[in-house]
């Protein structure tokens, strides 16, 4: 099955303490003149319940098995998991070549090793993601990337931990050919950016994802606040 859940093969976050940098690999360092508009925002304050219309999980145990869930819990988006790769794809088309994607994650207080990230201008088939960038936290590094089948890009990268129970907030930021993520450690007040420019052919899907993995025992991590952005 063609996924860009292939991304996350053997994923392993190890939980210390964030350095403060920045970087830019890759390439010119991505400028936008772009005003964000936002176009969709959740931020899943809301009763216990199923994730509802908009989205779509994708639950895929990893080869050593696995299982998982996703729903609305405590006024979060939960994702319980445990060896398993999964994806929430918000199924409306967004439209144009410039689009930014955020999320707020906060960690567990303990479990397995853990990777989060989100995506955009993917293009889906069937239940499964056929194209994609996507940035986030992966095997103790952060990143930006290309999925598509028959494997992964890596376009940029730095190393990058994370620690456990704290919060953090994602954007990825997609300006036509200029990407750049940028994550927050809220509880440390601490930023780290990295940017680069895609020289391949740009993607054009219109799907945008939250996503992730855990590795190594179960491991329970709570969402807020996504919202799709548009530049006008």
């Amino acid at each position: 099955m063609k996924t860009n859940l292939l991304f996350l093969i053997v994923i392993t976050v190890v939980l210390a303490t964030a350095c403060s940098k920045s970087s830019d690999t890759g390439g010119s360092t991505p400028t936008t003149t772009c005003t964000w508009k936002t176009v969709f925002s959740d931020n899943f304050q809301r009763a216990d319940t199923a994730l509802g219309s908009n989205y779509m999980a994708v639950i895929q145990p990893t080869q050593h098995g696995g299982s998982g869930f996703a729903d609305i819990y405590n006024n979060s988006l939960r994702i319980s998991s445990d060896s398993v790769y999964w994806a929430i794809v918000y199924k409306p088309d967004v439209a144009g070549g410039k689009v930014r994607v955020s999320i707020q994650c906060t960690t567990p207080a303990k479990g397995g090793g853990i990777a989060f990230a989100v995506g955009g201008k993917g293009t889906l088939a069937g239940t499964a993601m056929q194209s994609e960038y996507f940035a986030g936290v992966m095997f103790n590094t952060l990143g930006i990337f290309r999925s598509a089948s028959p494997g992964l890009i890596t376009l940029a990268s730095m190393p990058y931990t994370v620690q456990y129970n704290h919060t953090y907030t994602l954007t990825f930021t997609m300006d036509d050919l200029n990407l750049m993520v940028s994550i927050v450690d809220v509880t440390s007040q601490v930023t780290t950016t990295l940017a680069t420019v895609e020289t391949s052919t740009e993607f054009s899907g219109k799907t945008c994802t939250i996503n992730g993995n855990s590795l190594g025992g179960q491991v329970v991590l709570l969402f807020n606040n996504f919202k799709i952005e548009a530049c006008q």
